[in-house]
């Protein structure tokens, strides 16, 4: 070895040992960082062959190779040149020294490293190499034709960037149904920019499944895509020729654990909703089709000249009535006419001569199809799905039908609304989101099986004359024994909306609670704020529907304390021939009855303490068992 310089010797070589000095400490410093980026470059090939052995079925010899691989590459680098020289530079005490440092370094940067990888390994070991699917992969390879990986984004962004019309969630506040989860069928389809790295879709790397936070990121390459909206507490899916339905397997017998075929309006209790009408049903059905059929093109010549004379926008507002419910139709013509509204365009289905006459009297147009409607009951149904009740449904349906199939856009609307706004004004905003849409339905708030997916009530919708509209409400009317059965259009109405939307590519909207509310938000404590603020003037919604009430009488009554009735008592379920009696009335006229009949203020007065109201009803009794005030 070489000997250590001596401090007696000359300048000229002192100043060459200091040279030397300088070269060794350079030296030194070389190696050390030689030796870093050795251990760096172990590590990093380390973990490299680690990927290449996540990503093969085969984990042992995968494990072994990457192993094998990298103890060479070690090795090669330990024995770097430089390394040697190092011995050769550096006296022997400084040597040794600097020596045993690195290798310790060495030593303890290699124990650590692979202490920590072989924990990783054994991991690995436990969870996938015992196991016939690829290490880490999401799914196993017999799945892979149809979830080769998997992303997350938000529910709420998903919805309204895929707007299929669905009504409002009413479980906003459920953490664990935020986000949506997307399954590709092959890696072609997962989008290029993929949080957590190119592999995260279809690699579980210890994050999750990546998320999302723009749902047209997570779909950019899918040229086509299915969506699946259940509440069912299990759910199967599997790859085969393809479905565009959804099959149900229930357990019908609670103490059987057996699941069995069933159909979507089967219920815990027994009941089916769509169970399939008697024959009875069928045969009337198809006698009052006949008479329909047979008379519909008089029907349409009597209409055309009609209908083109009041039609606004090519749109024709339509309602439906029978003397029974005469009161509410005539309060929305005081109510409308009161507050300035044209209702120019509106024509009255009356199915009596009776209602004809007070439509006629307030200056609405009125039509009665005696071949048709004749038939049909002049009294108000006493409950929901009462024979009443369906008498009316199926004369709605008809007088639907007629009028899109006469080529018109038409808003339905049950008598017992109120407008706050012309609704006519937000269906006709080419502008607006809604625009885009063939069929727009109000929210009716309940989400009972029969109603699905939909939720639309039949009292308030608009929809656009196209092929699609046309058949769809053909096809309403071909379902009048199921209607007749069952006493409601509702639940048929809204299957046909989800069958069309698959069948034809109908656009279906079911619009907001806020700016459409019905009698679901009315009898709903939740909503208390929601009416306080229509009742102190600080929100204004486009109309409102006194649906979920049980009869006549009570509707009258709750909108009397909402400010919406404006038809005097001297009016309520009269005759024309008993108005013009009244005191006052100009026998001579039986012309508008506007005056006699309508107040320009609404009359409001309270009747029950825990229904919302404009004025304070605390005083009052209550409607429900145990209600509260209201107001307090």
């Amino acid at each position: 070895g070489n000997r250590p310089v001596s401090h007696q010797q000359s300048s000229t070589t002192g100043r060459t040992a200091g040279s030397n000095n300088s070269s060794t400490g350079g030296r030194v410093r070389a190696i050390l960082l030689n030796t870093i980026v050795g251990i760096s470059l172990y590590y990093a090939g380390f973990m490299t062959g680690m990927h290449a052995f996540l990503a093969n079925d085969n984990c042992s010899h995968k494990l072994s190779a990457a192993l094998a691989t990298e103890e060479e590459a070690v090795v090669a680098r330990l024995k770097d040149p430089e390394s040697r020289e190092m011995k050769r530079i550096v006296d022997g005490f400084m040597q040794k020294r600097i020596t045993q440092a690195v290798e310790q370094g060495i030593k303890q940067a290699t124990k650590t490293i692979e202490a920590q990888e072989a924990k990783k390994i054994k991991d690995i070991q436990t969870d996938n190499c015992n196991k016939e699917k690829p290490s880490y992969s999401r799914f196993p390879k017999e799945m892979s034709n149809f979830a080769a990986g998997a992303a997350r984004t938000t529910k709420e962004g998903f919805v309204k960037a895929f707007d299929y019309g669905y009504p409002e969630d009413q479980n906003k506040g459920d953490k664990g149904a935020k986000e949506v989860l997307i399954l590709y069928s092959n890696p072609k389809y997962m989008p290029s920019d993929i949080p957590g790295g190119p592999s995260a879709t279809m690699m579980e790397n210890g994050n999750g499944i990546p998320f999302f936070e723009n749902p047209t990121a997570a779909t950019e390459k899918c040229d086509e895509m299915h969506v699946v909206v259940t509440q069912a507490p299990c759910v199967a899916i599997m790859r085969a020729y393809g479905s565009f339905q959804v099959q149900r397997w229930y357990q019908r017998d609670k103490d059987v654990p057996k699941l069995t075929h069933a159909g979507r309006g089967v219920n815990k209790y027994g009941g089916d909703a769509f169970r399939p009408p008697a024959e009875t049903f069928t045969r009337k059905h198809w006698m009052l089709l006949q008479r329909y059929f047979e008379g519909l093109d008089d029907t349409i010549n009597e209409l055309r000249p009609i209908t083109e004379k009041i039609k606004i926008n090519n749109t024709i507002i339509i309602m439906t009535c029978n003397f029974g419910q005469s009161a509410l139709l005539m309060n929305f013509a005081c109510s409308s006419r009161s507050r300035g509204f044209d209702i120019s365009n509106i024509l009255v289905f009356a199915t009596d001569k009776e209602t004809l006459e007070l439509a006629q009297s307030l200056g609405m147009t009125a039509y009665f199809d005696e071949r048709n409607f004749g038939h049909l009951t002049k009294e108000a149904a006493r409950e929901y799905m009462d024979g009443a009740f369906a008498d009316m449904m199926y004369a709605k349906v008809v007088c639907v039908q007629l009028i899109n199939y006469m080529g018109y856009d038409l808003l339905f609307q049950d008598v017992d609304i109120h407008w706050y706004k012309n609704p006519l004004t937000a269906f006709h905003n080419t502008t607006s989101p809604l625009y885009n849409f063939d069929i727009l339905l109000q929210d009716d708030g309940s989400r009972s099986l029969r109603y699905a997916p939909y939720c639309a009530n039949s009292g308030f919708y608009y929809a656009r004359y196209n092929d699609r509209t046309r058949y769809l409400f053909i096809s309403l009317l071909l379902q009048g024994d199921m209607i007749a059965a069952k006493g409601s259009h509702q639940q048929f109405l809204v299957s046909l909306l989800a069958d069309h939307s698959s069948w034809t590519g109908l656009r279906t909207k079911v619009l907001g609670h806020d700016d459409y509310p019905g009698g679901w938000d009315y009898h709903r404590w939740g909503r208390r704020s929601y009416f306080r603020s229509i009742s102190n003037g600080k929100f204004l919604p486009e109309i409102f529907h006194m649906s979920w009430t049980e009869n006549k009488d009570n509707k009258l009554l709750f909108m009397k304390q909402m400010g919406m009735w404006h038809l005097k008592d001297q009016c309520v379920s009269k005759s024309l021939s008993d108005i013009l009696s009244l005191p006052g009335a100009d026998a001579t006229k039986s012309g508008d009855t506007f005056n006699l009949c309508c107040s320009a203020e609404p009359l409001i007065s309270c009747r029950y303490k825990d229904k919302p109201s404009v004025i304070d009803c605390s005083s009052s009794p209550p409607i429900d068992r145990d209600g509260q005030a209201w107001w307090n």
